[in-house]
């Protein structure tokens, strides 16, 4: 969660008007696909 909120501050320049992604982390461990880490993407 933590990684993708930054990756989100990283793309809008380091303000504080980003969105918040959701992870639907319930549906992934429901379904035993709960990452322990995220890709970074190039761009950020």
């Amino acid at each position: 969660m933590l990684q993708s909120v930054m990756l989100e501050i990283m793309k809008c320049g380091g303000s504080n008007t980003y969105k918040i992604p959701h992870q639907h982390k319930d549906k992934l461990r429901n379904a035993g696909k709960l990452p322990t880490t995220l890709p970074c993407d190039v761009q950020a």
